[in-house]
């Protein structure tokens, strides 16, 4: 669950910051438990959970998933950092200028191989391949050498740490706008920019008193996101922010 980390004494600041770590638990009485991003889609999907904040790149990559969209907002980790971005990041030494230089046999590592396989699919003229449950990838490589085709190899995280110069890629998020430069590497192309959801459970907001809740919630985020907005463009001097 992404939440913000600027020490700010704005109320509006950390109002957000409450609001998204804690849920009010005490006003309110919410529980609140940590998940893994990936995961958050169907905790809330099956009714484990009954309402989330996650990127939109995690709903994307869960197309099957059912609940409510309540509300989206631009930010990621840091307070008045420039909205998260999921993109195509390549070694430093590499020699790939764009997508399209893509050859057979590369391997690109990503958490989000559906959202990462369609976007491939769209920018390059070879197959696509997403790799076995525990395939080495010596053979895989070599599997793609053969079907003249690119691979995707799902990893759990650390995707910077995988990457090389000689056809090992990677798909990572941007939480700030220089996350890939902050690992040293580059980055060759923007896959979407992501937005952090508001979702909940279809079933939970039958529940008039849950339902409630809920609304609360998200009519306490948009107040304090609205705020925070206004106080931030005031600082920058216009509305208007920039990756690079």
């Amino acid at each position: 669950m992404r939440s913000h980390s600027r020490a700010d004494s704005s109320q509006a600041a950390n109002e957000l910051n409450i609001g998204i770590v804690r849920l009010r638990h005490t006003e309110n009485k919410f529980g609140i438990i940590q998940v893994r991003s990936l995961a958050i889609p169907e905790a809330i999907a099956d009714g484990r959970y009954d309402v989330g904040l996650v990127g939109s790149d995690c709903v994307a990559e869960k197309p099957s998933t059912r609940f409510e969209v309540r509300a989206q907002f631009s930010y990621g980790r840091v307070w008045d950092s420039l909205p998260p971005r999921l993109e195509f990041i390549a070694h430093p030494d590499s020699s790939l200028g764009s997508i399209q230089d893509l050859q057979p046999g590369s391997i690109v590592m990503t958490e989000r191989p559906l959202v990462t396989k369609s976007y491939l699919e769209e920018k390059i003229h070879h197959p696509v391949l997403i790799s076995d449950l525990g395939e080495d990838l010596v053979d895989f490589r070599a599997r793609l050498h053969e079907a003249g085709s690119v691979g995707i190899n799902v990893v759990p995280g650390s995707v910077p740490a995988l990457v090389e110069p000689d056809g090992y890629y990677g798909v990572l998020v941007n939480e700030t706008g220089g996350t890939a430069r902050d690992y040293g590497l580059k980055v060759i192309a923007k896959i979407m920019d992501i937005q952090t959801l508001l979702i909940a459970n279809i079933h939970t907001l039958q529940d008039a008193g849950k339902r409630e809740l809920i609304c609360r919630f998200q009519q306490d985020l948009e107040g304090s996101w609205q705020d925070i907005e206004r106080e931030s463009r005031q600082l920058r001097g216009g509305p208007e922010r920039s990756f690079y």
